[in-house]
């Protein structure tokens, strides 16, 4: 019998990609599927550490929030991203995810994701990888806020979305923004204003255009030559 893990579309692109069918079989069972409405909190920042969650669809904002009440989003996730691992030997998150779009998450309990790590060294290979990648990702976005300018901070943000999202078969070339420019302008530390006219730029130099939320990467290669830093543009 075919796990229902292993039809899934999603599966190849998370940390369960290259495991059996009767690895999956097993894992099956201790997998919950829930779907989330839009701007739902799915956990907060300082919550007990309960569950591991890997996206089956849909799009999530990750931040962290200071005593004051400012927010700063760390990053956002997609289809096949796992969210919680970095607090996975704690006992709290270490921030809130909240999803952008309706979203459906498959949820493991904290301590049956560690048994699974213990026995399954496929898992902690693949989990390993997705720690490797979200560090450089992260070194990545340091790097470029602390010394790009805006226009470099705006491109990079764009590549990268771009990377996660884009259908090379479907849409080669089209990305949602989803988050607001205020949003945006807190994520990479520059003003709204500036996102807007850097924007609007971009669009004038014909390297992207802009509907609504909707953008279209009309001249990657350009765009890439923006970014400056090593890895940032792959």
């Amino acid at each position: 019998m075919t796990s229902q893990c292993n039809l899934c579309t999603a599966r190849k692109t998370t940390i369960f990609g290259d495991l059996h069918n009767h690895q999956l079989e097993r894992i099956e069972r201790f997998i919950r599927e829930t779907a989330f409405p839009k701007k739902h909190i799915v956990y907060c920042e300082g919550d007990p550490v309960e569950s591991i969650y890997l996206i089956k669809r849909g799009t999530v904002k990750l931040y962290k929030t200071q005593m004051d009440g400012r927010s700063q989003i760390i990053r956002i996730d997609g289809t096949g991203a796992i969210l919680g691992f970095n607090a996975l030997f704690r006992s709290t998150y270490l921030e809130t995810v909240e999803t952008i779009v309706e979203s459906v998450l498959c949820q493991i309990r904290a301590s049956d994701f560690r048994k699974l790590l213990a026995d399954e060294p496929d898992i902690n290979h693949r989990l390993l990888q997705a720690a490797s990648k979200a560090l450089e990702r992260n070194e990545n976005l340091l790097f470029t806020i602390g010394t790009g300018t805006a226009r470099e901070r705006l491109a990079y943000f764009l590549l990268t979305l771009y990377n996660s999202q884009c259908d090379c078969e479907k849409n080669p070339r089209k990305i949602n923004l989803l988050i607001s420019r205020q949003e945006l302008s807190e994520h990479l530390g520059i003003k709204q204003e500036t996102v807007i006219r850097t924007l609007a730029r971009l669009r004038e130099e014909k390297i992207i255009d802009i509907k609504g939320k909707e953008i279209i990467i009309r001249n990657h290669e350009l765009l890439k030559k923006t970014v400056e830093g090593p890895g940032i543009a792959r």
